[in-house]
């Protein structure tokens, strides 16, 4: 028997969006109709390389002791009007379709994908090595992340200092390192401004929506998880502060802008589990957040 288990936690999630969904639009009906979900194809979940994985098919099945002709015909015109729903967006091809990037400095392979005219990283930085070849430092201990932040120093570290966190979140990095002048960036690639971050979500329709259109549709706290529509493919990395240990991992995403604000602000933005919206707001330079870049 196949079970929930045998399936990834994105597959899950964009079938149980399909059938809540469902349910909403024809919620006048609920009392006389079940739906019946299937699994995903491989074209929801692009990241997958199997052949398939399943199938998307959506059954409804009406009692028809209490569904008329006249209710049935409600329901065929209720979903044709609706076609334009989320998941039929995905159907239909408005899948994001990611492309790839491999860095010359450590071979690391990341997603790419364009969101309007611009090429994002889909994924976070997770390097250790400056343009130049330099390596960045690591300040794992408080000591050393005091240290480095006390003198301008560029420093990284991973979440609560797991290396494995590194896997799915990258790395954390002062905003020192983003304006080193050595290049934190892949060559072809920077750090985004406040522009070009704004480029980005106005594109997404802005600040208040803009926020559920990049969260990740799996790993979000408190039913947080966004519909991913643009394949930004934000997770809730959390960040360091830099006077204690690592916060918010798994309810917060914080990225860094190449913009200066003052002598101890620079530009940010931070998407929230409970939310839709994104937040822009200066942030302490001597903070750890997660950096994406953009194609030059």
């Amino acid at each position: 028997m196949v079970m929930k288990s045998d399936y990834q936690k994105e597959e899950v999630a964009i079938c149980l969006s399909v059938l809540l969904e469902l349910m909403t639009i024809l919620g006048t009906f609920r009392e006389n109709i079940v739906l019946i979900g299937g699994w995903t194809p491989w074209f929801l979940v692009p990241e997958k390389r199997n052949e398939h994985t399943g199938s998307l098919d959506i059954d409804i099945a009406l009692d028809f002791k209490h569904i008329d002709s006249a209710a049935y015909k409600s329901i065929l015109q209720l979903l044709r009007e609706r076609r334009e729903m989320s998941f039929f967006r995905k159907i239909v091809g408005l899948v994001p379709k990611y492309e790839s990037f491999r860095d010359p400095r450590d071979r690391k392979k990341y997603k790419t994908i364009k969101i309007g005219k611009q090429i994002w990283l889909a994924e976070n930085l997770n390097v250790g090595i400056f343009r130049n070849g330099d390596p960045i430092p690591e300040a794992a201990l408080f000591e050393e992340w005091k240290a480095a932040v006390a003198e301008g120093k560029p420093a990284w570290c991973y979440y609560g200092n797991e290396s494995e966190k590194g896997k799915e979140y990258g790395k954390l990095y002062n905003w020192y390192a983003v304006i080193d002048p050595r290049g934190l960036a892949p060559k072809g690639w920077h750090v985004p401004s406040d522009n070009e971050w704004e480029t980005l979500i106005g594109y997404l329709g802005g600040y208040s929506v803009a926020g559920g259109k990049m969260k990740s549709v799996s790993g979000w706290e408190r039913n947080g998880n966004g519909t991913n529509e643009s394949g930004f493919s934000a997770l809730p990395g959390g960040y360091r502060c830099y006077n204690c240990i690592s916060f918010f991992q798994g309810h917060e995403a914080d990225f860094w802008s190449s913009s200066e604000h003052n002598n101890y602000f620079a530009g940010s933005r931070s998407l929230g589990c409970s939310y839709s919206r994104v937040n822009c707001s200066p942030d302490d330079k001597r903070r750890g957040l997660s950096v994406r870049c953009v194609k030059d």
